[in-house]
């Protein structure tokens, strides 16, 4: 199973909170991986990039989306692996304050706000969905991969966010990119093992896909 893009929180009927991923890595990945022969459960966000070689997919908008169709695919079927690539929103609107007055919680507002109201949004931090995925795998055994994007972090900052990820998601692979490194067809990338050792180096999306078959199965 791979989950690929960003997700949506809603702030009213028109606008959302968002980021700029548009799932290109996940799109690529579950082409070289279909392309050779798996079969491959793509989440993939509203507005990401379509693979072009087809298969089982569902499409997510909000983390919450995100988190139920997750929790569902693993409970109720055998994963080999997860490849986490999506870019959850690591806060949700809590509270709307409307002109003075708090109008609503969580979910955002039906209707567009107009543009001569004033409004506040009160954030929380989202749980973070990676953590839980091997607790819900109805496959004890599921390989785990995850992904860490940052900016400007330096190294020492960098590993100790990756060394969370082994903790909390008892994670197999961490994958992390640095997005000034990113340049056109150029997307270097540090893959992370739980076993320690130095990172293995990848210089495009598609290196990158060969490495990670490659880790998952072992040659």
């Amino acid at each position: 199973m791979i989950t690929a893009g960003g997700t949506c929180e809603e702030i009213d009927g028109v606008r959302h909170i968002a980021n700029f991923s548009r799932g290109g890595t996940g799109a690529i990945l579950t082409n070289y991986l279909r392309s050779i022969g798996y079969e491959v459960m793509l989440l993939r966000a509203k507005y990401s990039i379509e693979p072009n070689v087809h298969g089982g997919e569902r499409i997510f908008v909000t983390s919450h989306d995100l988190e139920t169709m997750m929790n569902e695919e693993l409970s109720h079927h055998h994963y080999d692996a997860v490849i986490h690539l999506a870019a959850i929103s690591d806060f949700l609107v809590e509270e709307i304050i409307l002109d003075g007055k708090k109008v609503q919680s969580q979910g955002g507002i039906s209707k567009k706000i107009s543009s001569g109201s004033t409004f506040a949004l009160e954030m929380k931090p989202n749980k973070k969905l990676i953590n839980g995925i091997k607790k819900q795998s109805e496959n004890p055994n599921v390989r785990l991969v995850g992904f860490k994007l940052s900016h400007n972090t330096g190294d020492e900052a960098t590993r100790q966010k990756i060394a969370k990820i082994f903790h909390y998601a008892n994670a197999d692979y961490v994958v992390h990119n640095e997005l000034t490194s990113i340049v056109r067809d150029q997307h270097p990338a540090r893959i992370f093992s739980k076993s320690g050792g130095d990172p293995l180096l990848t210089g495009t999306k598609e290196e990158l896909a060969r490495a990670i078959h490659h880790l998952l199965t072992g040659g």
